[in-house]
């Protein structure tokens, strides 16, 4: 992957964080069971096919929408998959919290470790804070 795409990357991250950030003051951290998560996730997802499809087969009808009108549906559908990626880093956090907690997560850094400590793989980390000094240079 090249600097600019990364940069990219690390930019919608930083959204989902920020969007996470909102769940979490707005409804605190939630612990849910896999099937319970599966339809909040499942909304989240309706919400961003709502916006999908209504840029698609309202844009093709409506010749005489304002200019800006097909750029503000992207938005919307781009801000619902946000918070769909943040759900599911939500998901992600209370499984790793809640259910898998007596399970070794498989290291996926360079380090050569064959899984990580409960505070995650000293390699990853260390890659994303060189990545984000990348993306800040």
């Amino acid at each position: 992957m090249n600097i600019e795409a990364k940069n990219k990357m690390i930019g919608v991250l930083y959204e989902v964080e920020d969007e996470r950030t909102r769940q979490n003051q707005k409804w605190g951290v939630q612990n849910h069971s896999p099937i319970e998560w599966i339809p909040i996730l499942s909304e989240e997802v309706g919400e961003a096919s709502k916006e999908a499809l209504e840029y698609h087969f309202k844009q093709m009808r409506n010749a005489d929408a304002p200019e800006n009108w097909n750029a503000e549906k992207l938005l919307k559908y781009r801000t619902e998959l946000i918070q769909v990626a943040a759900v599911a880093v939500s998901m992600v956090e209370c499984l790793d919290r809640n259910h898998w907690h007596h399970l070794k997560t498989v290291c996926r850094g360079n380090c050569g470790m064959n899984y990580c400590d409960d505070n995650g793989c000293s390699e990853r980390k260390r890659i994303l804070v060189d990545t984000d000094l990348i993306a800040v240079s």
